[in-house]
């Protein structure tokens, strides 16, 4: 497909937002409210730590991470990549949604990671609706990505301008690797350009002109994978299941019921150890049997020493 173009001209439960405003005043951050724009964001951003290097090292992870080679994926469903504040940080999550069938997979992703807000209302994108993104497929593992400028909120600290670069990369590689128009067998590279432009920054702050590549360290270090937010299943037997990144394959979670009229609300909780399935990265699943109601689960991993635990959640529902 080598020169081919391809154009186009959680609000949160009481509990889960008063747990999120606990945090963020225990750890002496900013509270960034969910689903929220890039410019309502950036006014609340401070300097974010650097990630610790997970799995970033080691480029045969990326492929069996969500969107990679592996996965199994049509044109219409992509795995838009969000970002997500947990464990005094911010990291990218993977969601799967659906996308417009009539436009090509990268364009199509990048127009939903762009212009909606993420199902998880924890989540948010650090982009605005832009009135024109374009991409094109050179070689066998480049994307440009041609982005007009009203997408680049000028309000971005560097380190949250990282953070959506790498939005932008892991989304558009995931929508081209899953649609095979690139070549599974190598890492894509992104090129990025701002109204046909490679001479100007990226927030102010991203320098372009270069290849941007896939940078584990920058997703959580735990997420769910499945249910998604919002899910309604049956009573019975539950599987959850995830993704874990770095040396410690540990996980924690639990399930909370949130319908709870009078006492304490049900609570089952318990570690598993994820399944290493590549350097760095590894998948986890558990079965807990659940009866009619809401409920919250949450998935943690222990962060660094003197840091809170990354966590991710998911409100679902069983009838």
């Amino acid at each position: 497909m080598a020169g081919e173009s391809m154009a186009m001209d959680k609000r949160p439960t009481t509990a889960r937002r008063l747990r999120g405003a606990l945090a963020a005043a225990a750890l002496g951050l900013p509270l960034l409210l969910s689903a929220c724009s890039a410019s309502q964001s950036s006014t609340v951003s401070s300097a974010l730590p650097e990630p610790s290097v997970l799995a970033s090292s080691v480029p045969e992870a990326t492929a069996t991470l969500p969107g990679g080679s592996a996965d199994q994926a049509t044109q219409s469903q992509a795995q838009i990549y969000w970002i997500g504040r947990t464990g005094g940080n911010a990291y990218l999550f993977p969601e799967p949604r659906k996308t417009d069938k009539n436009s090509d997979p990268v364009t199509a992703a990048l127009t939903v990671m762009m212009g909606q807000k993420p199902t998880d209302p924890d989540y948010f994108t650090a982009w605005q609706p832009p009135h024109r993104v374009a991409a094109s497929i050179s070689g066998t593992s480049t994307i440009t990505v041609d982005v007009s400028s009203d997408a680049f909120s000028r309000n971005l600290d560097p380190s949250m301008a990282k953070r959506a670069i790498q939005q932008l990369v892991f989304t558009a590689a995931s929508a081209a690797l899953t649609s095979g128009m690139v070549d599974g067998g190598a890492e894509p590279d992104v090129v990025l350009l701002i109204d046909g432009r490679s001479d100007v920054k990226a927030f102010g702050s991203i320098a372009l002109g270069q290849s941007f590549h896939r940078e584990t360290a920058y997703l959580s270090p735990v997420s769910i994978t499945s249910p998604q937010e919002g899910t309604t299943a049956g009573a019975g037997p539950l599987t959850f299941s995830g993704m874990v990144l770095g040396s410690s394959l540990d996980v924690r979670w639990k399930v909370v019921r949130l319908d709870v009229q009078n006492g304490q609300p049900d609570v089952v909780s318990a570690m598993t150890t994820a399944h290493l399935e590549s350097a760095g990265v590894g998948r986890f699943s558990a079965t807990v049997k659940l009866t009619p109601g809401r409920y919250e689960l949450s998935v943690s991993k222990d962060g660094a020493p003197g840091t809170p635990a990354v966590v991710d959640t998911k409100t679902i529902t069983i009838r």
